[in-house]
């Protein structure tokens, strides 16, 4: 009886045990599909990783792109309800963020999807990849441009027994160009490492796991920054992008570079540099040519006694479809210029779109001296194309964003002179670069427009320089000044 019972109880144990065995080795096979599941939710390759992103329908806020969605376009996703909504949102997101939707590929969206991959790769720990707190940085911000490891005693005068690892943004200077500025000229980023491998986030006022303040900003100031076309109008039925642009009876962009410009009231003559970006003009088809109307003009008021001083001008941008797509996201600059007694005056600057009764104004202040030395200002772009449509005095530039210009590249010149009327065969263009090095170009064309206001029109070739920022100095003759226009070179 009891070596049955004994025998029994052995083989029940038996039993229990094998039973154990094949439940722990079928929880084993379970963690391991869920760590292989967990694995594939981090792709470190940006081809993947958008396709993964962006595959998944509703679950598509819960990837990464809720870094840099606004709180508006999260308050329209809520309200979607099938499929075909939720992909046609995910198309106009990206659009708005397409600086060159003539292109084929979103630029923005690959280098998004290249710091998600690289990560993904790159941040091993818990949690890993763009959902760590080095990847939602690298994510939104970009790669740092400087790293270093150092102790709280170096950074902050006190003695902690954590190491930290800081990243340095550069705000000015150089070719970097971020959507945020600081005082110093950079920006750093602390992260503190309490467990071997996993630093996370700092804030040296309240301490580990804490975002500051300033660095949320930053992330607000990014994903603002990154749409480039805000008045893209969502349609829940488009899902092959074709869009429409809000424009009708909107507020017309466009800047005055009264500023930059320097002394816009010299030699008796105001001058309105008004530019504006081509993405915000409503063009219309005409036989494989884009045109685009505008209304433009100025009035000055003076301060004290004194008749108003104005000028209306209607400019028709004419561009060949190869043209703009390959400079659509460019800018457009020309200028008004009124002859005006010496004085102070309130100055307006209007500009209109007939076609999309879009309006825009411009106010300011302005000086306007008489005789002096004559003085002349330039500005560079890419071509330049006839706006006035009462004759063809009037030109514009049009001009690639930043002043860039690949290397070899053609550059137009427009310098509007004060005072003077400078001789063809005293012009000439250098090329500066920041060590101080100067290269003579050769000028391919120069002609004389518009008397005593200009532009005189200077075509030349930038040399296959190095990339980096340079000057463009333009020479009229010994008795006239021209302030220097930048330009980059890009490869």
């Amino acid at each position: 009886m009891s070596r049955w019972w004994i025998g029994s109880s052995v083989r029940a144990f038996v039993i229990l045990a094998v039973v154990g065995v094949l439940v722990l080795s079928v929880a084993s096979v379970g963690r391991a599909a869920q760590d292989e599941e967990r694995e594939d939710e981090y792709p470190d390759e940006a081809g993947p990783a958008l396709a993964f992103y962006e595959g998944r329908d509703a679950r598509w806020l819960d990837g990464p792109v809720e870094y840099i969605v606004l709180d508006d376009e999260r308050d329209l996703w809520e309200t979607l309800e099938t499929p075909e909504q939720r992909q046609a949102f995910k198309t106009w997101f990206w659009a708005r963020r397409n600086q060159n939707p003539r292109e084929a590929d979103n630029k923005v969206q690959l280098d998004f999807y290249e710091r998600v991959a690289y990560a993904n790769k790159r941040f091993r720990g818990f949690p890993k990849g763009w959902k760590s707190d080095r990847g939602r940085v690298l994510v939104i911000v970009g790669r740092p441009d400087g790293m270093k490891r150092a102790t709280s005693q170096q950074l902050f005068g006190v003695s902690m027994p954590a190491e930290f690892t800081v990243w340095t943004y550069y705000t000015v200077g150089g070719t970097i160009s971020r959507a945020f500025t600081t005082n110093t000229g950079e920006y750093l980023v602390f992260f503190i490492e309490e467990r071997i491998g996993n630093p996370e986030i700092f804030d040296y006022r309240w301490g580990a796991g804490t975002w500051p303040l300033e660095l949320r900003r930053v992330f607000e100031y990014v994903a603002e920054a990154l749409v480039f076309d805000p008045q893209l109008e969502f349609d829940p039925v488009a899902t092959d992008g074709a869009f429409v642009r809000s424009v009708s009876e909107s507020v017309m962009p466009f800047e005055v570079l009264a500023e930059q410009w320097g002394n816009v009231g010299a030699g008796g003559t105001a001058l309105f540099p008004v530019q504006v970006a081509l993405r915000d003009l409503l063009f219309e088809s005409d036989a494989g040519t884009y045109v685009s109307q505008l209304e433009v003009g100025a009035l000055l008021d003076p301060e004290r006694s004194g008749d108003n001083i104005q000028i209306g001008q209607r400019w028709t941008v004419s561009l060949p479809q190869q043209l703009l797509a390959e400079l659509g996201t460019g800018t457009l600059l020309s200028v008004l210029a009124l002859d005006a007694p010496a004085g102070a005056y309130s100055a307006r600057v209007g500009l209109t779109q007939p076609v999309a009764a879009s309006r825009g104004e411009w106010r300011g202040d302005i000086e306007v001296e008489s005789g002096g030395d004559p003085v002349a200002t330039a500005a560079v772009g890419r071509m330049s194309v006839p706006i006035d449509a009462a004759g063809t005095q009037q030109l514009a530039l049009v001009a690639p964003r930043d002043g860039r210009f690949p290397p070899g590249s053609t550059a137009y010149l427009l310098v509007w002179v004060r005072g003077a009327v400078p001789a063809l065969g005293d012009v000439s263009v250098r090329m500066v670069s920041s060590d101080g090095t100067s290269v003579g170009l050769e000028l391919e064309s120069s002609r004389w427009l518009g008397g005593s206001v200009g532009p005189l029109v200077i075509e030349t070739r930038l040399p296959d320089a190095e990339m980096g920022d340079y000057e463009l100095h333009v020479s009229l003759g010994p008795s006239i000044e021209v302030a220097p226009v930048a330009v980059r070179i890009t490869g």
